[in-house]
């Protein structure tokens, strides 16, 4: 249990409230910094100031960066509007709002576009992705309930239309996501902004079937990561992600180890969601916080999304226009079964995402006329369905992608980790760019997808990366193996070592030229990495800066080295991990794995595990240990020891050592 959570729960206060005060002590010792999510800082504060637990009125400057945003109408001003609408539902008459804040946040309100046929002038925000969708809705939603006799100003429409408007979309929302997870699957940055449109419709929407079903897409997302987190840190196969959350810590490992599950040791910081589920006080099911503290070793089967092809199986015919943001969601919008709906949808002139599917639809055209054979799924950006496996132990979790778009263009893909806690993870992949922010980039995601499988400890990846598909610098492989971050490093017989308390990660290529890059001194401050200290209250005090940090005194960098790079287009990293009570010391654990066998190629490939023992794969082979095939596809919706549930389940029963969760969906009952 988190210290913070212990000690205010022993002393029988409300975390909640404690934690919100512990934030902004936080922030103010590291000095705020006013953002586009100023205004959550600001929600914090009046929910102190309600509680008579603060004294101070709004901060006009934190308020403005925040409003002005939403007036751009540019890409993701849906992310702060739930914290305005919020703002005018909770506090309508607190003190500490002026009345002519409430006049202009009000005017804001009123004044928003809520979907993408509204019409209106517009930045090109983004309308089509899972996250995106249900925040328009549900924002939809709040702020016609908020303003229901009130003219919108966008469509001239009242709230109340709004109100029905937003529902039925909400409702398949809530639908797909509780049969078919999530597309943007174990997302460590957009399980955060789902949470931002799920928390409002938990707690404040009148409409009870909303309200519970909100409750329930809740309960299995807490599912998901209480499944796979390891210490307080969300370090599992992501569906989409971004440098900076891979390698330092995110807004939804705030949510799982600060409070909600109150597990992890690290400092605190403030996350939008974060800040709205403590005014909610929410607290999570009991059979979910206890899956994520449990400590026994787990074995996690799940799928998540699914394909066009087989949509219509399950209930969700592609060719039906009401199905589409399902395919949006998972980015399939211009597959060939969606792209003629996709081009039915009324949008301002030139959206660029219509102009994508018309470009896609031109190219069906004439290779079907040419009778040139075209993939029907062609978007670099798709994310169809996905089976994932973790196996968690007290000391590592190993976490994959199996077998996932092999070959194909990436996206934002993080396919594999092996996580040791904290920043101790390692990790492969095929760099899409040189730097750190496009997608896919350096570090985040996968110019060409490999083919990746994981049986219990050991991780196997192979690349095979045609070079007419890749420009000339990444025709290599490479592994995030950051020493700085390791007790104890080691290396022998091409294997690279790490210790990170009493979990042991071993990791090497089958071939190639394999060294030790020099490490760039931007990166980990790119990152937003800096040394890590907490007061007594577990509290973030300020560091000294992250570039200062890496320089020693005669201005020398001396960052340890993070980056293994193993040349060759195609390859096989091999990832094995043990522990003390499976090796005992680390110094056995390297002997053990350096003599280990591996051969062969990327097509016929064998390991020989010391823990496993014999492990054959190729990249049109399946996966055999001791001769025996391991199934990597077509995993349930969940199989763990927690929960087993079948693909599109409308009834999910969670049962935990103590307490049992029954989410029946269909009936809109949650026990």
């Amino acid at each position: 249990m988190h210290p913070f959570i212990e000690k205010t729960k022993n002393a029988g206060q409300n975390p909640n409230i404690e934690y919100l005060k512990m934030l902004l002590d936080g922030e103010k010792n590291n000095g705020h910094t006013p953002t586009i999510y100023s205004i959550y800082h600001e929600l914090a504060r009046l929910e102190l100031f309600t509680q008579a637990q603060a004294d101070s009125s709004l901060s006009p400057e934190n308020y403005r960066k925040s409003i002005e945003y939403i007036y751009t109408r540019e890409d993701c001003f849906d992310f702060i509007l739930p914290a305005f609408i919020l703002m005018m539902s909770r506090y309508p008459k607190s003190a500490s709002i002026s009345e002519e804040i409430a006049d202009e946040t009000k005017k804001m309100i009123l004044g928003c576009k809520y979907w993408i046929d509204e019409g209106g002038w517009e930045k090109e925000p983004c309308y089509f992705t899972e996250n995106h969708q249900i925040l328009f809705h549900s924002n939809e939603y709040m702020a016609g309930q908020l303003y229901k006799d009130e003219i919108f100003a966008n469509n001239k429409k009242t709230g109340q239309w709004h109100m029905e408007h937003a529902r039925p979309f909400i409702l398949r929302w809530l639908d797909w996501r509780f049969r078919f997870g999530f597309s943007e699957w174990l997302s460590n940055t957009y399980y955060h902004e789902d949470l931002l449109a799920l928390t409002p419709l938990m707690f404040l929407c009148e409409d009870e079937e909303i309200r519970t079903k909100a409750r329930m897409v809740a309960d299995l997302l807490f599912f998901d990561m209480a499944l796979n987190c390891y210490k307080g840190v969300f370090g599992s196969t992501h569906g989409r992600t971004y440098s900076q959350y891979i390698v330092k810590t995110d807004d939804v490992s705030t949510v799982l180890r600060g409070l909600f599950l109150a597990i992890g040791e690290q400092p605190l910081m403030l996350s939008a969601a974060a800040v709205l589920l403590a005014i909610m006080d929410y607290k999570v099911a009991a059979p979910i916080a206890d899956v994520a503290l449990d400590t026994a070793t787990i074995e996690n089967r799940q799928s998540m999304s699914l394909t066009p092809e087989e949509g219509k199986c399950f209930g969700a015919d592609p060719k039906n226009f009401d199905n589409l943001n399902l395919y949006w969601g998972m980015e399939a919008f211009s597959h060939r079964l969606v792209v003629d709906n996709t081009l039915k949808v009324q949008a301002v002139p030139g959206y660029y995402l219509l102009e994508r599917a018309r470009a896609y639809k031109e190219n069906f055209d004439l290779c079907d006329a040419a009778g040139v054979h075209t993939e029907a799924d062609p978007d670099y950006t798709s994310m169809p369905k996905v089976d994932i496996y973790t196996y968690k132990t007290a000391d590592y979790m190993l976490s994959c992608a199996q077998n996932y778009k092999k070959g194909r263009f990436g996206f934002q893909q993080h396919i594999w980790q092996a996580s040791l806690g904290g920043k101790a993870l390692v990790y492969t992949n095929h760099p899409g760019t040189e730097e750190y922010t496009a997608r896919p980039n350096m570090w985040a995601g996968n110019r060409i997808l490999p083919k990746a499988l994981a049986y219990k400890n050991v991780q196997l990846c192979l690349y095979n990366t045609p070079v007419s598909m890749v420009p000339a610098f990444s025709h290599g492989t490479h592994a995030y193996f950051p020493q700085e971050f390791m007790d104890e490093v080691a290396e022998k017989n091409g294997w690279y070592f790490g210790r990170k308390d009493n979990g042991y990660v071993a990791i090497r290529p089958l071939s190639g030229y394999v060294r030790w890059e020099d490490p760039d001194p931007a990166y980990y401050s790119n990152m937003g990495i800096e040394p890590e200290a907490s007061d007594e209250n577990d509290a973030v005090v300020k560091p000294k800066s992250a570039v200062a940090w890496w320089y020693d005194d005669g201005n020398n960098a001396v960052i340890k080295p993070y980056e293994l790079l193993a040349t060759g287009r195609s390859n096989v990293w091999v990832c094995e991990l043990g522990s003390l009570s499976e090796y005992g010391d680390f110094q056995t654990f390297v002997e053990t794995i350096a003599k280990a066998k591996l051969k062969g190629d990327v097509f016929d490939f064998t390991y020989v595990s010391p823990s496993q023992g014999e492990m054959k794969t190729g990249w049109n082979l399946p996966l055999t240990v001791k001769g025996n095939e391991i199934e990597t596809n077509d995993y349930p919706r969940f199989d763990n020891p927690f929960c087993q549930a079948e693909r599109a389940a409308t009834k999910v029963e969670i049962q935990g050592p103590n307490d049992k969760l029954l989410l029946d969906f269909e009936n809109g009952q949650r026990k």
